[in-house]
């Protein structure tokens, strides 16, 4: 993981627990000092342990989003919470006074509940403009072609750009 998502974890996050230094810190050219616990290839007992498909953390969140987008802040501070006190040990948010406060808990949440389970965290920050040249360049983050170049890339902007879907070349 990046020293940037080192360092984001509140204090107190129980899943800061998973975070372990990292017993080789170069693997495929990407060099880290930490890794998260469920990634660790000399823990044996997770060659075969099962990643869920689905967890209610999602369904959650998914629903928070939803909310937000309906300024029904209520009941998503209600959703992120149950996501919040539950996987992250953290007390509880006061109801959200704005859609901007309870997207960034929306985003700390995917964050820390979904890393290296998928892309959520991801797709979320495209839906709300966030994943800009400001994100992608933030310190602690790795290389920002080495990122341009392994985002996944929606069918609906691979048609907007004629298909052409050659990475941009950055400085």
């Amino acid at each position: 993981v990046t020293q940037n998502f080192v360092d984001s974890v509140k204090a107190g996050d129980l899943r800061a627990a998973q975070i372990i230094p990292a017993k080789k810190t170069t693997v495929a050219g990407y060099s880290a000092q930490w890794r998260l616990a469920y990634t660790d290839p000399s823990n044996a007992s997770l060659q075969s342990s099962p990643v869920p498909m689905y967890r209610n953390a999602e369904f959650l969140l998914l629903r928070a989003q939803a909310e937000i987008a309906t300024n029904d802040l209520p009941g998503a501070t209600r959703d992120i919470n149950a996501v919040h006190t539950v996987e992250g040990g953290l007390p509880a948010y006061t109801t959200f006074t704005s859609a901007a406060s309870a997207i960034a808990a929306v985003l700390y949440e995917y964050r820390y509940s979904f890393a290296y389970f998928g892309a959520q965290h991801l797709i979320a920050l495209r839906e709300y403009g966030m994943m800009t040249d400001a994100y992608l360049k933030q310190p602690g983050m790795p290389a920002y072609q080495v990122i341009v170049d392994r985002l996944p890339i929606p069918l609906a902007e691979v048609n907007a750009r004629g298909g052409d879907i050659t990475p941009v070349a950055y400085p």
